[in-house]
């Protein structure tokens, strides 16, 4: 028995030393290498990484730009068409304005034009039309803003200035055509008497208390000058004697509007077939016959006949 214990211990010794030495020679698992770049050195092994998983720190954008919103439209005028603006009337622009007060004022280099280099003066800060060395001469003279808006762009414009008369002879406040003339809806403002088509239509201011208007009817050719257009009577005579504030409003309504320090004198109306006055109250006071090629165009101007013009602080305005 001693013998088979011993043989046994013997065989149990064997299988011991059978698996350590499995164990011994069994190989461990070989690192991943690393890859080499084109020029044989290596990079780090990639680290172990699912492909299914999202990645968790994608950066997100917090300066989205928000969406443009459309401007908002200018609103119409409404019950303020036909009215001058006020000083701090929301949407109005300013196209053109000249007080003058420089000395070296060059109405030229100013975006004003006047139609001859001759016969006008800078007199104390005033522009001075038809004038010669300091005195006003029996002749004419236009002065224009340059601006290019038509009314595709605005639907009221508005020219406004101070003017006072300078007569050259006391007969002159006999004649209705003596004094200084309003263009608007002036399609080339280059000339003077409005006898052509796209002349355009012309308010005239002097101190009979008549004032007359030019453009309409038979125009072409002098038919219409110098007085054979309307006259709107205004039954004051020796107005411009004193320093005036004339405006004259134009609206894409073939409108226009004549006001005499912020007083409504009188609204004309050019239709289709006629051109109305009307007083101030809206009563219609005459009518003639209408060239509608008359006034096709968006210029304003002033032009004086015969007489000289004191014109200060001009302007337009548009809306």
């Amino acid at each position: 028995m001693k013998k088979n214990l011993i043989s046994a211990i013997a065989v149990m010794i064997a299988a011991m030393m059978v698996l350590a030495f499995a164990a011994g020679c069994a190989k461990p698992e070989k690192p991943s290498e690393p890859t080499k770049k084109p020029d044989g050195s290596a990079t780090a092994a990639p680290a172990d990484t699912d492909p299914t998983e999202a990645p968790t720190d994608t950066p997100v954008p917090t300066n989205t730009p928000e969406p443009t919103e459309a401007p908002t439209p200018k609103p119409a005028l409404g019950d303020n068409k036909g009215k001058p603006f006020a000083d701090d009337q929301a949407g109005v622009e300013v196209l053109y304005f000249e007080n003058f007060d420089d000395e070296d004022c060059d109405v030229y280099e100013n975006a004003g034009m006047l139609r001859t280099d001759a016969h006008y003066e800078l007199i104390d800060d005033k522009l001075c039309l038809a004038f010669v060395d300091g005195a006003p001469e029996n002749d004419h003279q236009s002065f224009f803003p340059l601006y290019e808006q038509t009314f595709d762009d605005f639907e009221q414009f508005e020219l406004s200035f101070d003017y006072k008369i300078a007569h050259t002879a006391p007969d002159n406040n006999n004649y209705v055509w003596f004094g200084l003339m309003i263009g608007c809806f002036v399609t080339s403002p280059e000339g003077l008497i409005p006898t052509q088509n796209g002349d355009g239509l012309f308010i005239g201011l002097n101190n009979t208390g008549s004032f007359p208007l030019y453009g309409v009817g038979d125009s072409g050719d002098n038919k219409g000058w110098p007085d054979g257009n309307m006259r709107f009577e205004s039954k004051q005579k020796n107005l411009f004697d004193e320093e005036r504030h004339i405006t004259v409003i134009q609206t894409n309504e073939k409108k226009a509007y004549l006001y005499i320090d912020g007083t409504l004198y009188c609204s004309i109306e050019i239709g289709a077939e006629k051109v109305t006055i009307y007083n101030a109250e809206g009563k219609a006071m005459k009518s003639k016959a209408n060239d509608p090629a008359n006034q096709d165009g968006a210029n304003m101007m002033v032009w004086t006949h015969c007489t000289g013009a004191v014109i200060d602080n001009f302007s337009v305005k548009a809306y």
